[in-house]
């Protein structure tokens, strides 16, 4: 399991991320490139229905239903809690704003490991 320490780089941070991307790529560097990219596309297409303005029920669910593989993928409890949250109540700005960090940390961790 790959597990990333905390860490500030400028304004973002990394989340840990329990992993083994090996397990899900049989080792293949550009598969798992490929696997990686696929993530962080999706993690900003959630980040998207985040903004502008209110959450639209609808689309945040459809967002949430594609993203559920890879988030039970990098096993990331607090963020999969936050969502199901949010599919209940979606008008608390706080954990709006807390999604669309956990969402930012991911992508940094994410895009650090396709550097390595």
């Amino acid at each position: 399991m790959i597990m990333m320490a905390s860490r500030i780089s400028g304004s973002s941070t990394t989340r840990p991320l329990f992993i083994d991307f090996d397990f899900y790529t049989d080792g293949d560097p550009e598969f798992k490139k490929e696997l990686i990219t696929l993530m962080i596309d999706d993690l900003h297409e959630l980040q998207h229905t985040l903004h502008p303005g209110p959450i639209v029920p609808e689309v945040f669910n459809k967002v949430c239903h594609k993203i559920k593989s890879p988030l039970e993928m990098l096993n990331d409890r607090e963020m999969l809690d936050l969502i199901a949250e949010l599919k209940i109540i979606t008008t608390d700005p706080s954990r709006v704003t807390l999604l669309d960090k956990l969402c930012t940390d991911i992508v940094q961790s994410l895009q650090n490991e396709l550097e390595k």
